[in-house]
């Protein structure tokens, strides 16, 4: 007797673990969520107001979860879990085709399979109609091959309900019925049943088609979707290749029950591939292509993967059972996409989070702040969490959503804008990151306003969304100041973690004409002082915000950087270790296990000078093992090796390392020629200062490397090479390309070189695997693949060369994967990785 769970249990139960694993992602919420979390908390009449003008086609949806919100209360796991639920039976439902139509092993592995595939794991944790959709056209597919083998009225109405009702969540569900007449074709019933079949199917167009008639009035819905990018297409046939991959390779093992009329690829091949090609092909006249309007075509993907797996099955039943076989597969799939798990279940797994972006808001904003929304659609971040908003006034907004039956309200012309603006002093801004010109007339004048009568004090970029704040340029505003021990304390947050340090304001020229301009633009981070540091994680700055009338002219470029001045006895100083944020503890962690191997006499001598000052520093980062130090002392030498020859074949070479924490490179390389700049934030520029020889030629920017402040300091007519070393996993994918991108526009033929991690280190990282000591080092955010590299390459300039820079000398137990390995295809995205970029120019 096979030990096998009966049924589709096994699928339901691996959906159920996975969709419930992580539900809450972090407490986050993306902009999709956001409006049906917004719509559902409102009556059924105010619900019917707003379908008359927007969102009809996920009407029927928004009345679902208003009533799961009144039964079962708000929460974001009340959000989510009608989608679990509903992926739960979709897997059901494919283990009983998949049994149905081709045996057994087939249906177990392909409900095993559906719940493992990345989209149906994403959509099986948001708050949207997609996972209800996906359990309809399962359900209709389940009653099409009852229908076809058992013919009777009964069934038939089933299937054009279903059908009926997925059309009703979201009518491009009716692309499936393109897909069953294929396979109404492929099974050649009876001519009764094919005008069964043609019935059912015309009764459930004609119900949903009111539904597409008022959706059409409405497209402006889905103006925003762009034209089909390569990606798409590329991933589109990435997916129809792995299909019709299995499909051939379940040839051998597709023995059908003698009870169907129907093989599983007459069911599964159309439906996997005819409605995704069908609005790609409309998407030609118009963009509506988005892969999760289709999500139900995985459905035909999970078939088909069952039958390949019981084809490998019968294949190696002389070896291991076939339910054996299945396990291992299974397992050995969900640890390959163990990485894309992790990610989807993150914070930042989607494209915005406007809770995040909320709490944000709460912290810089201040009772009679202005808020303005750019787009006016980003409102649903004040929708979603209005206490955030307390004491606040949307100076744009005429009509609030709810009364003007609108998703986000109705705001008052570009003049009426304007206006409001004017009688504002603070102005809280929420927009996307990274967002392009303003696109509408009212975004325009918003724009237009701030620029002309408001400067930025404060940014914060997190999450796909911006927060900035504006000030009025009057003089005769008051200055909010804020005195500890002599010393003011401004919070910048300006693409990058807090950071709090000390400021000092540098006088204008006496005959530089008056100028309103923003402090954070002429404070010097001082160390000719004795300052006072925040050192412990009680400390508490406040947010700083005065101005001081000066020309940018009269601005030196060195006002900008952290003086390198010669300091008494530097090494004698306590460094201000206690005050680190996780970035300078890395920094910490890293020196520390470098300095064995390496030889570097400067390190040593830091590394003594901390360890002597803070006894527990040693033990806390943890014991040296021989991997960490082979690793970092390998890197270390590799960048300088790097560094050297481009040093030596320009005369007045130049280095900007970001990021650099405690790195001890510009000593070890230096050849008195060399101008280096040290770009990291202020806590670890406080320390390098505090610990490190003083030099003449090294710039310290206390600033995230995502700030291009640091950009002033280096020159554009002189050669440049730029280096992150440890850094770029610490970011996410679209900061690296931006970040590439704007040093490709500033620095025209500069050289760039940067190392990555590994995907099994990021997934390690992500769930606290990478230990040492009491040490722990953070999350990391994005991995560099061969196929993200070549991605990269291609959203940058044209004639940009993008070269992997082999390991000349490796030690260590994994010296061979290290050297080798990115020469092995199947290795090369397994093993740490340095990347040489030289930009066109």
């Amino acid at each position: 007797m096979p030990r096998t769970l009966p049924g589709p249990v096994a699928p339901v139960a691996l959906t159920l673990l996975l969709g419930l694993w992580g539900i809450t992602r972090e407490g986050s919420m993306w902009r999709d969520e956001a409006a049906t979390w917004q719509v559902a908390h409102r009556t059924v009449p105010e619900i019917w107001q707003l379908l008359h003008q927007v969102d009809v086609v996920h009407g029927l949806y928004y009345l679902f979860m208003h009533g799961v919100f009144t039964v079962f209360g708000d929460s974001l796991a009340a959000l989510r879990l009608p989608s679990v639920l509903a992926m739960a039976c979709a897997a059901a439902l494919v283990a009983s085709l998949g049994t149905r139509l081709a045996g057994r092993c087939a249906g177990q592995a392909a409900g095993l399979a559906f719940a493992l595939l990345p989209a149906v794991q994403r959509y099986a944790q948001e708050g949207r109609s997609y996972a209800l959709v996906t359990v309809c056209v399962a359900a209709a597919c389940w009653l099409l091959v009852a229908a076809v083998d058992r013919p009777g009225t009964g069934r038939w109405a089933a299937y054009g309900a279903a059908v009926l009702v997925a059309a009703l969540l979201n009518w491009f569900s009716l692309l499936a019925l393109c897909a069953h007449a294929v396979t109404i074709a492929l099974a050649r019933p009876p001519r009764e049943t094919v005008l069964r079949w043609a019935g059912a199917a015309s009764a459930a167009v004609t119900g949903a088609l009111p539904l597409i008639l008022v959706s059409g009035q409405q497209s402006q819905q889905v103006a925003w979707i762009p034209p089909i990018s390569r990606s798409t297409l590329i991933g589109l046939s990435l997916t129809l290749l792995v299909g019709a991959l299995c499909a051939w390779a379940a040839r051998r093992g597709l023995h059908p029950p003698t009870s169907t009329r129907l093989p599983v690829t007459a069911l599964a091949l159309p439906l996997l591939a005819l409605p995704p090609l069908l609005l790609l092909a409309a998407s030609l006249a118009r963009p509506i292509y988005l892969d999760r309007y289709v999500l139900f075509a995985h459905l035909g993907l999970a078939l088909l993967i069952g039958a390949a797996c019981q084809t490998l099955a019968l294949c190696l039943r002389t070896h291991l059972p076939p339910y054996r076989t299945t396990a291992v597969l299974v397992t050995l799939a969900f640890l390959g996409l163990l990485p894309s798990q992790l990610s989807l279940r993150g914070a930042t797994g989607r494209i915005d989070d406007v809770v995040s972006t909320a709490e944000n808001v709460a912290a810089v904003r201040r009772a009679g702040d202005a808020v303005l929304f750019i787009p006016a659609a980003r409102r649903d971040t004040a929708l979603v969490s209005p206490a955030a908003f307390t004491g606040t006034k949307d100076v744009a907004l005429r009509h609030r959503p709810v009364e003007s039956g609108t998703l986000n309200g109705q705001e008052g012309t570009p003049e009426q804008i304007t206006h409001a603006l004017l009688t504002a002093g603070r102005v809280v801004v929420i927009s996307d990151a990274g967002a392009a010109s303003a696109a509408t007339s009212r975004d325009r004048a918003k724009r237009r306003a701030l620029d002309a009568h408001f400067v930025r004090c404060d940014q914060t970029s997190e999450r796909g969304r911006t927060v900035t704040v504006y000030e009025r340029r009057d003089n005769n505003l008051p200055m909010r100041t804020h005195e500890d021990e002599g010393e003011h304390h401004f919070t910048g947050r300006s693409f990058g973690p807090r950071a709090a340090f000390p400021i000092r304001v540098i006088s204008a020229h006496p005959d530089a004409s008056p100028l309103e301009f923003p402090l954070v633009a002429v404070v010097l981070v001082s160390g000719r002082t004795k300052p006072s540091w925040p050192t412990s994680a009680g400390h508490k700055s406040v947010h700083h915000r005065a101005w001081q009338a000066v020309t940018p002219d009269s601005i030196r470029a060195a006002d900008y950087a952290v003086p390198t001045h010669p300091r008494n006895s530097p090494m004698e100083r306590k460094p201000p270790t206690q005050g680190l944020s996780e970035v300078g503890l890395t920094a910490l962690w890293v020196l520390h296990h470098r300095s064995v191997y390496l030889h570097d006499p400067v390190a040593e001598r830091v590394l003594r000078s901390i360890e002597g000052r803070q006894k527990t520093l040693g033990p806390a980062m943890g014991r040296r093992t021989a991997t960490m130090t082979h690793y970092f002392a390998q890197r270390a030498a590799l960048f300088d090796a790097e560094i050297r020859r481009f040093a030596s074949r320009h005369s007045d070479p130049q280095v900007v390392a970001l990021g650099e924490g405690l790195e001890t490179q510009f000593w070890r390389v230096d050849d008195e020629r060399l101008r280096w700049i040290s770009v990291d934030l202020p806590d670890v520029i406080r320390l390098r200062q505090t610990v490190m020889p003083p030099s003449e030629r090294v710039t310290h920017v206390a600033c995230s490397v995502l700030d291009t402040r640091w950009m002033d300091q280096a020159r554009c007519d002189r050669p440049l090479l730029i280096t992150a070393q440890g850094l770029f996993m610490y970011l996410r994918s679209r900061e690296v390309t931006e970040l590439l991108r704007a040093c490709a526009h500033r620095y025209p033929g500069s050289t760039f070189l940067f190392d990555t991690s590994p995907w099994w280190f990021l997934a390690l990282s992500r769930v606290g695997g990478v230990r040492c000591g009491q040490f722990r080092i953070p999350p990391m955010r994005s991995s560099l693949s061969p196929a993200g590299l070549a991605r990269l390459r291609s959203r940058l300039p044209a004639g940009t060369s993008v070269t992997h820079v082999p390991a000349q000398k490796s030690r260590g137990p994994f010296r061979v994967f290290h050297r080798y390995g990115h020469r092995i295809p199947l290795v090369s995205g397994c093993v740490p990785a340095t990347v040489r970029i030289r930009f066109p120019g």
